[in-house]
This record gives C-alpha cells, sequence and structure tokens, in this order.
C-alpha cells in the first residue's frame, strides 16, 4: 500500500474508536445530567474504571487495522505469486493450443515441471503431427503439379492435334491458352521462314494482356535472344529482361514483364520456330517443364504441317511444271525432228532450206563450229541469250568459251566424238554467258559432213530452258531436305510399298530398302492401330488426307510415330500412288507411360496416407477435447485473477514489449482520468508528459522499446492527468518472461496523504 493511503488508511481507523469513545462520553454525561467539562470528565473516571478502557478504544482500533493491514499485504503478496505462476503456464497452454489449431507447427513450449508429463505427451504428438503433415504437404504439392501439367497438356492436346488450315490462328489458340493457365502476360510464337538466301524469325501470333496482338514481325537468324536460343537448341530463362526488349504491350499502359523464357521448337534435332513468354511474376520450374513439353508437340506438329505443306506445294508446282515440260519438250523435239527432216532435204531444196534457216533463227538458239571448235557463224538468239553484243564478240572463239570450267570433264569427250562425225547428242545442255550465269537449253548437235564424208561443221540448235531446270533443280533440292528430315515412303493403291528413305528405313528391322519394297504398309504396323488405318483408307485414295499416330512392329521395340497419308496424282489427275510423311514420337509416347505409372504409384500412396491422417485426427481429436477442459479451467483461474487485480486499490499497468498497454485496471483509470478502453492498445507514453519523459531516465526507458526497464526499484515520477494536471506517484516495475517474450507490470500509488 502507497504512503498517501496508507496515511490515510490508519487516520480512518481511529475514527471508529473515537467516535465510541465520544459516544460514550455524551451518553454519560447525559445519564448524570452534567455538561461537558474537565470536571465531568475527571468524575466519570472517579465513577468508574471503564472510563480509562474508553479512553483507549481509538488505540485498540489503531492496532487491529495494523494487524489487519499487514496481514492483508501478506495475503496479497502470496495471491499475486500464484497468479503469476498460473499465468504463465495458462498463457503457454494458450499460445500452444491457438497455434496448433492454426496448424502453425513452430512454437516451443516452456518447462513446466508441474505439468511435465502433459507437455511431454503434447510435445510428442507435435513431432508427429508436424512429420506426417510434412509429408502430406509434399505430396499433395506434388500431386497438385503433377494434376496441374497433365491437365494442362490434355487440354492443348485437344488445340495441338485439331485440324487447323490457318497455322497463325493454331498458334494463337496454344499461346492464349498457355498465358492464361499459366499465369503470364504475354507470348508469341515464331516460326522459321527462308526466302532466296535469306533465312529469319517471322511472329505466327502474339497474345499479351489478354488480347490478340496483331505485330509483323521478322527477326534475322542467329540475332538477339531468340536467335541463340535457337542456335544452341536450349530454353532461356531470365529474370532480368533488357530495357527495351518487349515492344508489345497493352493499350492501357501496362507495365513491361520482369521474367521472361525462349523455348526452341525442336523437333528430330532440327529448329521449327521459337515461343517467347514473359511475365510480372518467376516462372516455376514445373510451369517451364510444361511448357517445354507443350513447345515439343509443338514442334512435332509443326514439322508435320510445314513438311506437308512443302511436299503439297512441291507436288503441285512438280506436276504442274512436268506438265509443262512435257509439252515444251514434245513440241521442242517435234521442231527438232523437223528440223532433221529439213537438213535431209537440204540439198535439194536450197531456197527452202533458206527460208527455213530463217525461221529457225527467229525460234532457236543456233550457231555452227568447225571441227576444231572454233565458232563460225551465230544467230542473233545465241548472241544475246550468253549476253554478248555481237558477231564479233563470239565468232573465231572456241567453244570452251561458252562452257563452264566444272562441265568441260564431260563435254570434250562429246565434242571429240562429234568432230571425228559420232553419234549426235540430244539433250539438256549447260553454258556460261559472258557475265558467268548458267543457261540451261534443251540442245542438239550434228554433224554436217562434206561431199566425202568428212565432218565439215557442227550445227547447234537449242531452246532456252533455264528458268524450267532451276525450278527443278530448286524442287529436288527440297525433296532432298524433305527426306533428310522425315520419315517418307511412297505406298500404291493396294497398300504395297514402291519406295522409302532411309529414315522409314531405321524404323524398321530391315536393313535396306530392297526388302521393304513390295511389302504391304499393315504388315509393319501394330495391330492395335492397324484398325484405324483400314477404315480411312478409301477416304485417302478419294484425296482426303488422315493423320493419326501408330507403333511400328520391331524385333526389339516398339517405335511410335505420327504420320500423315495423302493421296498423289499424276498429270492426268489420276490416283497414282499414297504418301506417308511422318515424325518419330516415341520419346513422347515413353514419357506419357512414365506419367501414367507415376501417377498410380501416387494415387497408392495418398491412399495409404489417407488411412495414417484419419486414424491421427481421431487421436488429434481426442487430446484436443482434453486441451479443451484444461484450457476451459486456466481460463476460469485468469478470469479470477484478473478481477482480483481489477478490485485492488492501487493503479495497476501491464504493457508488452513494444511499450503497448495490455491491462488497466479501474484504480488506474480514476488516477489518470482515463477510460480503460481508450488505454489499451495504445503507447504508455500517453500517460506521461514528452518533456519528464526527456528529464526522466525511468520514464525514457519504460517508454522505449529497445531499452531495458528499471525492475524492482520504487521510483518517484510525475504523471500526466487526463484533465491537464499532474501528479507525482511512486511506480514499481517488475518483469514476466514467457519464453522469448516478456511483459512489464507497473505498480503505482499516490505520494501526498489526503487529510480530511
Amino acid at each position: 500500500m502507497d504512503n498517501k493511503k496508507g496515511i490515510k488508511f490508519y487516520i480512518l481507523s481511529l475514527m471508529p474508536g473515537m467516535l465510541l469513545s465520544l459516544f460514550a462520553y455524551l451518553l454519560s454525561f447525559y445519564h448524570i445530567k452534567s455538561g461537558i467539562s474537565i470536571y465531568g470528565f475527571v468524575y466519570l473516571h472517579h465513577l468508574s474504571p471503564v472510563f480509562y478502557f474508553v479512553d483507549l478504544l481509538p488505540f485498540i482500533t489503531f492496532l487491529f487495522s495494523v494487524f489487519y493491514n499487514l496481514r492483508f499485504e501478506k495475503q496479497k503478496d502470496l495471491l499475486k505469486y500464484e497468479v503469476d505462476e498460473k499465468k504463465l503456464f495458462q498463457n503457454d497452454i494458450h499460445k500452444y493450443l491457438l497455434l496448433m489449431l492454426s496448424d502453425n507447427n513452430h512454437f516451443k513450449l516452456a518447462d513446466h515441471n508441474k505439468n511435465k508429463n502433459v507437455f511431454e505427451n503434447i510435445k510428442q504428438l507435435n513431432e508427429k503431427l508436424i512429420t506426417l503433415t510434412n509429408q502430406l504437404d509434399e505430396v499433395k504439392t506434388n500431386e497438385k503439379k503433377y494434376i496441374w501439367i497433365n491437365d494442362g497438356i490434355n487440354d492443348i492436346n485437344g488445340i495441338i492435334y485439331s485440324s487447323s488450315d490457318n497455322i497463325e490462328d493454331w498458334s494463337f489458340r496454344i499461346i492464349n491458352k498457355l498465358v492464361t493457365y499459366c499465369n503470364a502476360n504475354q507470348a508469341a510464337a515464331f516460326s522459321i521462314e527462308s526466302m532466296a538466301d535469306k533465312k529469319y524469325f517471322k511472329m505466327l501470333s502474339c497474345y499479351a494482356y489478354e488480347r490478340r496482338k496483331f505485330a509483323d514481325k521478322e527477326i534475322p537468324w542467329g540475332k538477339g535472344l531468340i536467335g541463340s536460343v535457337a542456335l544452341e537448341k536450349k530454353f532461356l530463362y531470365l529474370d532480368e529482361i533488357p530495357d527495351k526488349y518487349i515492344e508489345i504491350t497493352s493499350g492501357l499502359g501496362h507495365a513491361t514483364p520482369n521474367y521472361l523464357l525462349i523455348v526452341p521448337l525442336i523437333c528430330n534435332q532440327e529448329v521449327y520456330g521459337i515461343v517467347e513468354m514473359a511475365s510480372f511474376s518467376p516462372i516455376d520450374n514445373f510451369k517451364i517443364n510444361f511448357i517445354t513439353r507443350v513447345c515439343e508437340q509443338m514442334a512435332s506438329i509443326l514439322s508435320v504441317n510445314l513438311n506437308n505443306k512443302n511436299v503439297f506445294r512441291l507436288l503441285n508446282e512438280s506436276q504442274a511444271k512436268n506438265k509443262q515440260l512435257i509439252e515444251q519438250e514434245t513440241k521442242h523435239f517435234q521442231q527438232i525432228e523437223m528440223l532433221k527432216t529439213m537438213q535431209t532435204m537440204a540439198a535439194s531444196q536450197s531456197e527452202e532450206f533458206i527460208s527455213f534457216t530463217n525461221s529457225v533463227n527467229h525460234t532457236l538458239i543456233r550457231a555452227e563450229y568447225k571441227p576444231d571448235g572454233t565458232l563460225i557463224y551465230a544467230n542473233t538468239k545465241f548472241i544475246n541469250k550468253l549476253g554478248y553484243k555481237g558477231n564479233m564478240d563470239v565468232e573465231g572463239k572456241h567453244i570452251t568459251m561458252f562452257i563452264n570450267n566444272r562441265d568441260r570433264e564431260w563435254f570434250n569427250p562429246l565434242w571429240n566424238n562429234l568432230s571425228k562425225g559420232g553419234k549426235h547428242f540430244e539433250g539438256y545442255m549447260k553454258h556460261v554467258t559472258k557475265t558467268g550465269e548458267d543457261l540451261w537449253t534443251i540442245s542438239t548437235y550434228t554433224c554436217i559432213r562434206k561431199e566425202d564424208g568428212s565432218v565439215g561443221r557442227v550445227l547447234f540448235l537449242a531452246i532456252d530452258s533455264t528458268e524450267h531446270k532451276k525450278t527443278s533443280l530448286d524442287y529436288e533440292s527440297q525433296l532432298a531436305a524433305l527426306n533428310r528430315s522425315s520419315i517418307k515412303a511412297e505406298i500404291s493403291t493396294d497398300g504395297k510399298i514402291i519406295h522409302c528413305n532411309n529414315l522409314f528405313i531405321a524404323e524398321t528391322d530391315f536393313p535396306s530398302d530392297k526388302e521393304l519394297v513390295g511389302k504391304d504398309i499393315q504388315e509393319l504396323i501394330s495391330q492395335e492401330d492397324i484398325r484405324e488405318l483400314q477404315i480411312y483408307w478409301k477416304e485417302i485414295l478419294n484425296g482426303r488426307p488422315f493423320s493419326f499416330s501408330f507403333r511400328i512392329n520391331k524385333s526389339n521395340s516398339i517405335s511410335w510415330v505420327r504420320g500423315t497419308f495423302t493421296a498423289v496424282t499424276d498429270m492426268y489427275g489420276e490416283l497414282s500412288k499414297v504418301i506417308l510423311i511422318a515424325h518419330n514420337i516415341s520419346k513422347e509416347k515413353l514419357i506419357e507411360l512414365e506419367s501414367e505409372k507415376q501417377r498410380q504409384q501416387l494415387k497408392q500412396q495418398e491412399e495409404k496416407l489417407r488411412l495414417s491422417g484419419n486414424e491421427l485426427r481421431k487421436r488429434l481429436e481426442e487430446t484436443k477435447e482434453g486441451m479443451r477442459e484444461s484450457f476451459k479451467k486456466t481460463e476460469k483461474l485468469k478470469l479470477r485473477h484478473e478481477r482480483t487485480l481489477e478490485g485492488a486499490l492501487d493503479a495497476i499497468i501491464t504493457i508488452n514489449q513494444q511499450c503497448t498497454i495490455e491491462f488497466f485496471n479501474e484504480a488506474a483509470s480514476e488516477m489518470f482520468k482515463l477510460e480503460k478502453n481508450a488505454a489499451i492498445g495504445t503507447s504508455v507514453s500517453i500517460l506521461f508528459d514528452e518533456k519528464d519523459i526527456e528529464k526522466h531516465e525511468f520514464l525514457k526507458r519504460l517508454t522505449d522499446p529497445s531499452q531495458q526497464k528499471i525492475i524492482g526499484k520504487r521510483i518517484e515520477v510525475p504523471i500526466l492527468v487526463r484533465d491537464g494536471k499532474k501528479n507525482n506517484v511512486l511506480i514499481l516495475l517488475s518483469e514476466a518472461m514467457v519464453d522469448d517474450e516478456y511483459t512489464i507490470t507497473a505498480f503505482i500509488q499516490y505520494i501526498q496523504v489526503e487529510l480530511f
């Protein structure tokens, strides 16, 4: 009890004795019918010794109050010690239960000897719960990733394997699904295009900020990040995007993403395109694995589609050009045959020969050589086609001037044979122009003999076929490239193999195409897949392409391929054969089968964990029920102690480590003229003046969370009352530690004595 209240209490304790003594004297004076005087007091003491006892009544009540106060203070200290002990235990149990119910298993219990068995059981159960929970969380996390990847693959497979004549729409639907499924922001798909000697990346489609972007963008081969990824054939993931790298943003002003993933579209070690994806948030490893798997399937389909497109284009152009060449060759050879007939009649029909020669000069390339190869005549077409200005530039020159150095090895024996009167030559001939370019012709070299039978000169007649020959050579090189990158086989209308390339042979057990030619294609395909081909064979023969995945039987393994069967017609539009263009997808199939196996194993593990979890939850519920009963008892005890402190005459305030008020009893509310609800949750500094806090070391430490408090020492300090006054009080601080957290309790008493 503080001095002020103690003095007041002791003074008040004298009052009952004094009042009783006064009442006894007044009653006695009234009884003896005497006035109040010193004589009367002496007379009453003489009359009865009892009045000596009456004189001692104030001192008796004073001694009784001193005895009662000492006993009360002792009981108060014992009660406070018990309250602190119970509060520590109650806080441990209360915090641990709350953290357990919130699935937080990182709280460590304090060591209480009185409840050691309870805490040991709780700790053991908590450790088992943490172990099983971590295992279950890990399995659930892996399963969620696996399900997420499989669901995404299944959804996107529907788009990837859907038929689409427009590759831009097809790629946009895929990257649209990728962006939305992976929670990214932007994505673009590029394909590799070739034009003459130029090779570059062309943007097929672009998606950004939930909108389709129509960007016409070309990137040279090998340039920038996309070119580097294509050259290295490995994906690139960046968490720092170069400045101004991403140009496509939303029209609403969205910021540039911070993370970039570039994945090459690779099939059979060939790059067919690039997928570029940008995101504001990091792209997890399992998402990168998912995107690369999608890109592998995209590359497979894109290669098949592009190869099919090239094949269809090449076949159509080849058929058209072949038809045109056949017609032209037929016409040209007819003209040559006509020339031969006219040459036979030349001796007897010179005038007709001259007329014919003039017409030939208008339509054909014509030149005449001596047997030694010297040019003695060239018409205008010869001069113009070879890039010369006039006869002076060519006449008298040797024929090797018009033949490329690389072609002389086969041309020289031909000319030697002609110069000696050998058989005439008919066929394709390549000359070199003045500028070094190739001139392809359909030519004939014929010997013109003298009267004695010797060779007088050699006549050269030709038709320019340079463009047709270059086109034909280009088609041949493209078909050769197709043979190197794709599985290819030519099949007759009755299903027999006519021809196949090396990649097709490698997918079978046969050593060469000799053993495969004549085999029925159905003999190579697995029985599980042949039924589907049989159903659609008639439609294939009717001109409808058919694509599906099938297995090719081998002695030691099974090879999965995805191919397209396409009917080919001849120059008259009649069905001639069926072409199969395919790619090996064994790797993708093995990954798919392995994924299914892992999924089954995860399901079995999940079932075991589910059964273990049910048993654990049952035991946990039983433990929680016991804890709830213990919690109710501790709550009752806490409530009783708080009410006891609430009714204390001294002001009692409790603050936490952050110097925030947590407890504020009625006596404190009366002392500071501050409502309890207004004080709790605020800083303890509101109870003191700022100037006083700066001057007093005790207050400075009390209000600063970073400084150590002065504990166990009663100190006089001024407080700030809400009405603006300041009162001096005595403050004693006590500290209660719970694990790493502690609370400070302040006991505050008045100093001055209030007299009445």
